[in-house]
């Protein structure tokens, strides 16, 4: 279990400056949408550049209503292969590198308008992918239980990633995962670790 940069997921980048519309008012040319802009998908990773239809990206848009700004969207929960295996990744946040090279309205949304502040600037989508651990650590403790079977059949895990606590539950045996308490931490996003699991019935109780 480990974490990834992982490629070949989906994207969506709402662009006012994309040419991608015939418009009827100016003999079907394309143009670009303004603030009407509609959202389109790409493969990540995606660049823009001043290619193609797209006209780069410009800085320091203003977010406000009837202005033309930037938006990134990505899929709450999305499968994506790696290594000739299927993990299911949840949304958890976005990012931006260099820090501060891009300010989102609203960091822990899947979908916000986004300024960009430098050239160069690269924003990501943080997932949390089922069965990957960046905590090289997370099952060398012996002493602390972290999978238990219930009486109903289901698998119920719990190991450290990303300096949080996070609990899966498989269904069918182990062939597929999902992460629980609405794919997020159990710790509330505050640093936690060294979680264990005990169960009672159809009943966990995990403590960390």
């Amino acid at each position: 279990m480990t974490n990834y940069d992982a490629s070949n997921g989906l994207i969506s980048f709402k662009d006012p400056w994309l040419i991608d519309y015939p418009d009827p008012l100016y003999g079907n040319n394309m143009r670009n949408r303004g603030a009407d802009a509609i959202w389109h998908s790409y493969s990540s990773p995606h660049q823009i550049t001043t290619s193609g239809e797209h006209q780069g990206v410009f800085l320091h848009q203003e977010i406000a209503p009837n202005k033309s700004y930037y938006s990134v969207k990505a899929e709450s929960t999305q499968t994506i292969n790696i290594n000739g295996r299927n993990h299911k990744f949840y949304f958890q946040n976005w990012e931006a590198s260099p820090v501060g090279s891009a300010t989102f309205q609203r960091e822990n949304s899947d979908s916000t308008a986004v300024v960009f502040n430098d050239a160069g600037t690269t924003v990501k989508a943080v997932m949390k992918g089922t069965q990957l651990s960046n905590t090289p650590t997370a099952f060398v403790n012996n002493s602390q239980r972290k999978i238990v079977r219930t009486l109903d059949g289901y698998l119920h895990l719990v190991y450290e990633s990303m300096g949080k606590v996070w609990y899966e539950m498989s269904t069918d045996n182990g062939a597929t995962w999902n992460l629980m308490n609405n794919g997020k931490p159990l710790n509330n996003g505050e640093g936690a670790k060294t979680p264990t699991i005990e169960h009672f019935l159809n009943s966990v109780i995990i403590c960390y």
